[in-house]
């Protein structure tokens, strides 16, 4: 009898034993349920169609992120707790002094210490992949180069050269001091300015002329009327 036929007669004893169980119960009158009916209510399988055609992937994670760790109690599986703990693993590894030898013999390798190669800051504190955006800081400062509160900061990076600038502003040329003392203008300079457009595409000569005719002939049909 392999495990599978095992399994199956273990659940028939047990919904044999609890079908004689309600009938106990009930005295007299019979139980409306049989054993093949208290073996489907307990099935945990699912042999439709859609179950067939789902491909279900399990995947275990080292850590979840803090609300469910704090839903389910558990807080040390929270991705900043289990972070700080590989940080603290890792730091305690690279501080191991090389153990492998002793007395001439090598340690079993339960006793045995080695710390890793990989440098500790490259490995937490360096990013390999850093999109160009990011990386020059475009991200930021892209497409607000003329307002003033930029020019400011430049202003402040050429004030402090301990500071690192970034790389975006250093190839549009604003950390050039000459460059952010020439005279700039933005839509801000013109906001209190009273600009007349007239008709679009008109020259203002063709413009003025037509009002100065629609004011004629407004003048001579007042005329008119007081005649």
């Amino acid at each position: 009898m392999n495990l599978t036929q095992k399994a199956k007669a273990v659940t028939e004893m047990i919904a044999q034993d609890f079908y004689e169980w309600l009938k106990n119960i009930g005295g007299d009158e019979q139980p409306t349920l049989d054993t093949q009916t208290i073996i489907r209510l307990f099935e945990i399988g699912f042999n439709y169609h859609a179950a067939h055609s789902l491909c279900v992937k399990i995947k275990e994670m080292p850590a979840v992120t803090d609300n469910i760790a704090e839903k389910r109690n558990l807080p040390e599986k929270s991705v900043r707790e289990c972070l700080h703990t590989q940080l603290q693993q890792d730091l305690r590894a690279y501080k191991m002094k090389e153990k492998l030898v002793a007395f001439g013999k090598m340690l079993p390798l339960e006793l045995r210490s080695k710390p890793p190669k990989e440098d500790f800051v490259k490995k937490w504190l360096q990013c390999k992949k850093v999109p160009h955006k990011l990386a020059t800081m475009e991200a930021v400062w892209g497409g607000i180069e003329g307002l003033r509160s930029t020019r400011a900061f430049c202003h402040w990076l050429i004030d402090h050269p301990e500071i690192i600038p970034p790389r975006y502003l250093e190839e549009k040329g604003m950390l050039d001091l000459n460059y952010l003392l020439a005279p700039h203008y933005s839509v801000e300079d013109f906001g209190e300015a009273n600009v007349d457009l007239g008709g679009i595409g008109d020259t203002p000569g063709t413009v003025q002329s037509e009002h100065t005719e629609a004011e004629g002939q407004t003048e001579g049909g007042e005329g008119e009327e007081e005649h």
